[in-house]
């Protein structure tokens, strides 16, 4: 099976079928000691497919958050 990627309008490449994806461009980098923060533009949002359940990653480990449809 071959992945499907579509250009979003700031050119960044996304997954065809993700569940959701923002297309942004970075507007600020602030350092917070070994972490940084980022501030973006988003310019685009996109659903993907319903019919697919999210991931949390949560104690070093992947949790299925399922629909309520």
């Amino acid at each position: 099976m071959h992945a499907r990627w579509r250009t979003m309008y700031t050119g960044a490449p996304v997954l065809d079928d993700a569940l959701a994806t923002l297309d942004c461009r970075i507007a600020n980098v602030t350092r917070h000691g070994t972490h940084s923060v980022i501030v973006a533009d988003v310019f685009n949002l996109r659903l993907g497919p319903a019919s697919i359940d999210a991931l949390v990653y949560f104690h070093r480990h992947y949790h299925v958050v399922a629909s309520s449809c």
